[in-house]
C-alpha cells in the first residue's frame, strides 16, 4: 500500500493492477503476473466462444482491464464484459495469487455494492501456489444490491492432474451479462464452464509454474 500525492488523479503503474481511493489518497498496487494472464485469457476465450455459439458475439463488449471510475473508487479488473450497446461492464474478473481470499472477496463486494457500479456479476480466482489449489468463485448482486457468493469451485493438483471437487460447474447469468433475459426459441442461455474446462484452466497455470511436467 502506498500513499500518493494529492495531484495524482489517475495513477498508472505499468505491469500492475491498481485500486485507487481518491478521498483517502491511497493507492493499492499488486503485480499482475503470468498466471493472471493465463487465467484471464483462457476465461475470455471460452466466454467469447460460448457467446458466439449463441449468436450473440456482436452483442458482447469485452472491456478487458480498462479502469473503471466509481464512487470514491478507481478499480482495475483482470477482465470485464458488458453489453455492446453501453459503455460499462456488467461482469468482471478478479484474479489473486499474492492477495488473500478475503481480499478477493472484498474486491467482489466493491464491484457489486458500489452505488454507481453496473457490475452485477463477479468471477474471482484465487491461486494458492504452495498448496497447489485454485478456487473459482462467482458472486451475484441481490435485489438489495448486496454481493452474494453464488458458487465456489475448488480445483486441486493430485498425482500431476487437476481434480475439480464434486465436478462442479461455473455458471454466469445471461440476464446479468446482457441486462435482458434470453430470447425464447434461440440458443441464448446462461454461460456454463464445465468441470473439465475449469480443470483445463488450472492445468495451464500449474504447467506455467512447473508443477506439471
Amino acid at each position: 500500500m502506498f500513499e500518493i500525492e494529492s495531484n495524482v488523479d489517475n495513477p498508472v503503474i505499468p505491469g500492475r493492477k491498481v485500486l485507487y481511493l481518491p478521498e483517502s489518497q491511497v493507492l493499492i498496487s499488486t503485480m499482475a503476473g503470468t498466471c493472471h494472464e493465463i487465467v484471464s485469457r483462457k476465461i475470455e476465450y471460452l466466454l467469447q466462444e460460448k457467446i458466439s455459439k449463441m449468436g450473440c458475439e456482436h452483442a458482447l463488449r469485452a472491456v478487458g482491464q480498462t479502469r473503471e471510475h466509481l464512487q470514491n473508487l478507481n478499480k482495475e479488473p483482470d477482465g470485464s464484459w458488458g453489453p455492446q450497446a453501453v459503455r460499462y461492464p456488467t461482469c468482471v474478473l478478479e484474479i489473486g495469487m499474492s492477495e488473500s481470499l478475503r481480499q478477493l472477496d472484498r474486491d467482489a463486494q466493491r464491484w457489486i455494492e458500489n452505488e454507481i457500479s453496473h457490475v452485477t456479476q463477479v468471477i474471482t480466482v484465487k491461486i494458492y501456489p504452495r498448496r497447489h489449489e485454485i478456487i473459482f468463485t462467482t458472486w451475484n448482486r441481490t435485489a438489495r444490491r448486496r454481493a452474494e457468493k453464488n458458487n465456489e469451485i475448488h480445483v486441486e493438483l493430485r498425482e500431476g492432474r487437476p481434480r475439480v471437487r464434486n465436478n462442479k460447474r461455473l455458471r454466469l447469468s445471461f440476464d446479468q451479462i446482457f441486462e435482458r433475459p434470453p430470447t425464447p426459441g434461440t440458443a441464448e442461455r446462461d454461460v456454463i464452464f464445465s468441470a473439465r474446462e475449469i480443470g483445463g484452466i488450472a492445468r495451464r497455470v500449474w504447467l506455467d509454474m512447473g508443477l506439471i511436467p
